[in-house]
């Protein structure tokens, strides 16, 4: 008689999900920007989204562009213009400040401008797992000559004066004195994402700010949506998912744990600082906690969808702990519930202190 052997199985690992931005090649010159992209091929959890780390200088600008997917960005410090132009003849200028947002279409020429005395950081994503940049070095060598011509016809130097290809066409100098368009106070392109109504707000605890189509339109049928989370130190939320979204969370500011409910994983928390990414599957529970002592933790969160569906262990939509949590309690715990036949996960208790 054979004797039969168990075979043990093989847990996976959480650090799949997390990506630390600051580590991976970054692209342009030291004069005018930084660029840092995050496709599925450096990332292979970020299956429905792209994203960017883009770093202008002051008097710089991203050089005029366009994608194959649409455009969705955070001011995270400074402030830029984004020159859009929606056709040969129709173009728009907006300013983005800090906590602000700005949405470019698909196919749609522009450039970001950098016009605050500080270095713009921006936080940038995309519908895509593959997106591809066209820049104006491109685009005006291989589009007909009359075509050509009605671009350069608009008030904006490089196009003016573009007589070939730009050997750096990543970033340039920013031409403000040859700029006179005046700057759209209200444009569809924009929102005021930091001053939007909160979905939670408690001055000890923090806040969250969630942004969909029904707040911000021209998301519809984007498969975007934004969001903010402000946790003040040592708060967590309780555990909640989304219905129908991935999300991809992104450090700014603090530090950050991130608990993760997956089957078949050796561990349940992911440890995050800022300029690091950590991509959530929809449907999949987790928590999030401010580990510092004193500092308040800052994320820009991409949707997937252009509504957000969020469920919470909790009997309010998103509940906060006030203080430090287990971690043996936490991990145990949710791992447990989910594990239990109890539907509503009554038995869960709150998060509590340490």
């Amino acid at each position: 008689m054979k004797n039969k052997t168990k075979t043990k199985k093989t847990k996976k690992s959480l650090a799949n999900y997390k990506l630390d931005v600051f580590k991976l090649q970054n692209y342009g010159l030291h004069k005018y920007g930084n660029a840092i992209p995050v496709n599925k091929t450096i990332f292979p959890a970020l299956t429905t989204f792209t994203a960017y780390y883009v770093e202008i200088y002051d008097e710089s600008m991203r050089c005029i562009h366009l994608h194959d997917s649409d455009e969705v960005g955070y001011v995270a410090e400074g402030a830029i213009e984004v020159f859009i132009w929606e056709s040969e003849t129709v173009y728009t200028k907006v300013l983005i400040p800090q906590g602000n947002s700005w949405f470019i279409p698909r196919g749609t020429l522009h450039s970001l401008n950098n016009v605050s005395k500080e270095h713009a950081v921006l936080w940038v994503a995309f519908n895509s797992t593959t997106p591809s940049d066209t820049d104006v070095a491109v685009i005006l060598n291989g589009i007909p000559k009359y075509l050509k011509n009605a671009y350069s016809a608009s008030p904006h130097s490089i196009l003016k004066n573009f007589i070939g290809t730009n050997t750096n066409y990543f970033f340039n100098d920013y031409p403000k004195n040859e700029l006179n368009i005046k700057v759209s106070k209200s444009s569809p392109y924009s929102f005021n994402t930091i001053d939007s109504k909160p979905t939670f707000s408690n001055d000890s605890l923090g806040k969250i700010i969630h942004v969909d189509k029904e707040k911000w339109p021209i998301l519809k049928d984007k498969n975007f949506s934004v969001g903010l989370f402000f946790l003040k130190p040592n708060v967590s939320t309780d555990c909640f998912w989304h219905l129908n979204n991935d999300a991809l969370y992104i450090i700014y500011e603090g530090n950050a744990d991130i608990y993760m409910i997956m089957s078949g994983y050796s561990n349940n928390k992911l440890e995050l600082k800022k300029g690091q990414y950590c991509f959530v599957p929809k449907a999949t529970p987790h928590v999030i906690k401010n580990r510092s002592h004193n500092t308040e933790l800052k994320m820009i969160v991409y949707y997937s969808d252009d509504t957000i569906k969020q469920i919470s262990l909790g009997p309010s939509f998103l509940f906060f702990g006030d203080g430090i949590i287990q971690d043996s309690f936490i991990t145990n715990k949710l791992v447990q519930a989910k594990k239990s036949k109890s539907k509503t996960f009554k038995n869960i208790p709150r998060l509590i202190k340490a």
